[in-house]
């Protein structure tokens, strides 16, 4: 499975050289290192990141070297870090916990990953978000641990 992060180039060649900080982000299961399933929609952020203005999807696929990706092999990675999977309705209602009670400063839980659906718009149901959140996650994302649990990373 490729899981994909949207970001400015620069930023992107940080991720790729392993410099991935799970205290700099942020997003709708609060603090964390998210990427997602869907290549389109971190293209789209990517592109948004790196103009700091709208654009078309037609526009954000073209441009290169703005998103961050890795290949995972879900087998592997399951023995190594814990995760919490939500479905669509228990994702909707963490975000909306997270919304109320404006915690997005906050990890949720003890396990590495939280997966889940892209809850903050309903067109993006079709997608899935992985947060990373604990040390021994980003140790992983960052190549120092288990490497053989992905198959590759790299720039788009």
């Amino acid at each position: 499975m490729k899981l994909f992060h949207g970001t400015d180039p620069q930023t992107a060649t940080k991720l790729n050289n392993g410099c991935v900080d799970i205290t700099l982000g942020g997003g709708e299961f609060g603090r964390g290192f998210y990427m997602g399933t869907s290549k389109r929609l971190a293209k789209r952020r990517g592109y948004h990141a790196s103009h700091r203005i709208s654009g078309t999807a037609n526009s954000a696929m073209r441009m290169r070297n703005n998103t961050f990706f890795i290949e995972v092999d879900e087998t592997k990675y399951k023995k190594f870090l814990s995760n919490n999977d939500l479905t669509l309705t228990a994702s909707q209602r963490m975000f909306g916990k997270i919304k109320r009670k404006k915690m997005w400063n906050n990890s949720i839980g003890a396990h590495d990953c939280i997966r889940g659906f892209i809850v903050g718009n309903p067109r993006y149901y079709c997608a899935k978000q992985w947060k990373f959140q604990t040390l021994n996650s980003q140790s992983y994302l960052n190549f120092h641990k288990i490497p053989d649990c992905f198959d590759g990373h790299g720039i788009i």
